[in-house]
């Protein structure tokens, strides 16, 4: 099976963003490029298999579809997403102790 099309939305995008922006502050390039390559594993691995994320959230919201995937065990953040037909929609990418709900429902 050929990997599925990621397609991030704008709050993902601005997320990422916002967490490089994090790393770099916090600790320098390094961490935010290790943050970027783990970040693009993880998506890698959605598309090849967009089933691997856990619906733990998607009854919580009423959301049937969706599905979350952890970026990676040093980085605390999870990568939210939906699949579609022909691609995987990332709505977010949200640190494991934010309110998930409240981060969500404005998607």
């Amino acid at each position: 099976m050929n990997a599925k099309p990621i397609l991030l939305q704008v709050d993902a995008t601005k997320s990422v963003s916002e967490i490089m922006s994090f790393y770099v502050r916090e600790g320098g390039l390094a961490p935010a490029m290790q943050f970027q390559k783990v970040l693009r594993r993880a998506i890698s691995q959605i598309g090849s298999s967009p089933t691997i994320g856990s619906r733990r959230w998607a009854e919580a919201l009423n959301m049937t579809r969706l599905r979350h995937w952890r970026v990676g065990h040093k980085f605390p953040q999870e990568i939210f997403y939906i699949e579609t037909a022909d691609h995987v929609r990332v709505l977010d990418v949200i640190h494991e102790r934010r309110d998930m709900t409240q981060c969500l429902e404005r998607d």
